[in-house]
């Protein structure tokens, strides 16, 4: 079973965005879950509307359902696909939706597709999948959340929700749970949406395998210290930072500052001599200062930390792998990354710094 993000966002799309819909497959069966504007034009990126199967609707506000009309359109004007294509949804407001493009009081929506009505509790068989309706907290319309079974993997979707145990139930024991988070900011919180801190507790009470956040708020969402949700610290760099390396930076990434220094050495592995190829490796280390409380360093401890080990052993890694070290030649470079101020993002900062300090 694939799952695959046609939209993601609240009630109003983005730039460049869609609200809620999703396509699941199994084989050679796609199943169109959720159908909110924007999505149909997704949807197109992997299948042709005559491949669509079936239709699942959540509930009836329009960021959930709207694109059903043009690909009705598509499917019933435009020859893209048979009539009768299965539509799985609660009841009512497909009836208004019909009205829109009836021609003549004639109900030409209900040719194009084969309406079912669903509702908390009913089992459904669709292609492969087996459905499962469970009843969301919501406003103004009656919500369903369901659970999607096939090739032995459970799928389990809210649509909308608040808070609720059918949100936890619908859940239990799933591979993937894909749970609306509209709210980030605590203060936001209401009884008919979930917030990101709240979609995770109800997937640890539930058991979930792995959670996916859905349905993001359409507000602006700002990190702490301001920066939008994509953007990134500002980045700064002080070339030539130690007088006798070979290569150096002052590497800066917001409040994070590494010193990466590249030395050359003649000597190598004992298992590389002889084969004409050089080795770069790296090794990091965090000031006792460089955190909010110091931290020991760990010469006095004997060794390296597990973490030290890990991160030593992807700078190296990561340098190594834009490097050529047959022209390198039977040498080694160590680059040694040294934090002075942590605020997150060390890896990547060190790999960064690292880099510019070995091309130098």
């Amino acid at each position: 079973m694939r799952l695959s993000v046609l939209g993601s966002h609240g009630t109003w799309p983005g730039t460049a965005g869609e609200c809620s819909g999703y396509l699941v497959t199994s084989g050679s069966f796609h199943l169109w879950l959720d159908a909110g504007t924007g999505t149909f034009a997704r949807l197109q990126e992997h299948v042709p509307p005559s491949d669509i199967d079936a239709v699942l609707i959540t509930h009836g506000h329009a960021d959930h359902f709207l694109d059903v009309i043009p690909a009705f359109y598509a499917r019933h004007y435009g020859d893209l696909g048979e009539p009768g294509l299965p539509f799985y949804s609660p009841t009512g407001f497909m009836d208004l939706a019909a009205l829109l493009v009836s021609e003549n009081g004639r109900n030409v929506m209900a040719e194009a597709y084969a309406f079912d009505h669903l509702e908390a509790g009913r089992v459904v068989e669709v292609g492969p999948f087996r459905v499962t309706s469970f009843e969301m907290t919501h406003i103004g319309v009656y919500s369903l959340g369901y659970r999607i079974q096939a090739e032995g993997h459970t799928l389990a979707y809210t649509g909308d929700t608040g808070p609720c145990e059918e949100a936890i139930e619908l859940a239990r024991g799933a591979d993937l749970f894909l749970c609306e988070a509209t709210y980030q900011d605590p203060m936001d919180h209401t009884f008919f949406h979930l917030s990101a801190e709240q979609a995770a507790e109800h997937a640890a009470r539930a058991g979930v395998r792995r959670l996916v956040l859905t349905r993001l708020g359409g507000r602006k969402v700002t990190r702490p210290d301001g920066r939008a949700s994509g953007e990134l610290r500002p980045v700064t760099y002080e070339l030539g930072y130690q007088e006798w390396a070979n290569g150096s930076v002052l590497f800066s990434m917001g409040k994070t500052r590494v010193l990466c220094a590249a030395t050359v050495s003649e000597d190598l592995p004992r298992w590389l001599r002889g084969t004409g190829r050089g080795w770069v490796t790296g090794e990091y280390s965090m000031l006792p200062a460089s955190t909010l409380e110091r931290s020991g360093r760990e010469v006095n401890r004997g060794r390296p930390g597990g973490r030290t080990q890990e991160i030593q052993r992807l700078i190296g890694r990561a340098l190594r792998s834009v490097t050529d070290l047959e022209r390198l030649g039977e040498r080694t470079v160590t680059v040694d990354c040294d934090v002075l101020l942590a605020d997150a993002g060390t890896r990547t900062a060190s790999i960064t710094g690292g880099y510019i300090a070995l091309a130098l």
